[in-house]
């Protein structure tokens, strides 16, 4: 009646301890391999000039107004036998 109980808080000790066990592995990699926040800050400022080129000057834009292909201001009235559909 107790050996349920015992062996349940076994299997979760040792699933925490396999889980922290695997958990401090992967930190000695990521500490190793991830660079620190100073190294990180030196990265950022040498590269900073480098990535933002300064733009070239833009000639002056003049907007074109167009209207929608259905909204057009111009309506021509056909009239005689082309106005009437194909059957």
């Amino acid at each position: 009646m107790l050996a349920p109980a015992i062996a349940a808080t076994y299997g979760y000790t040792t699933a925490f301890a396999v889980s922290a066990a695997l958990l401090g592995v992967g930190v000695i990699p990521a500490a190793v391999l991830l660079p620190g926040r100073y190294r990180l800050e030196e990265f950022r400022n040498a590269a900073a000039p480098a990535l933002v080129p300064a733009p070239a000057p833009q000639p002056d834009k003049h907007a074109i107004p167009v209207a929608p292909v259905g909204c057009s201001p111009v309506i021509t009235h056909v009239s005689g036998p082309a106005a009437t559909p194909a059957r």
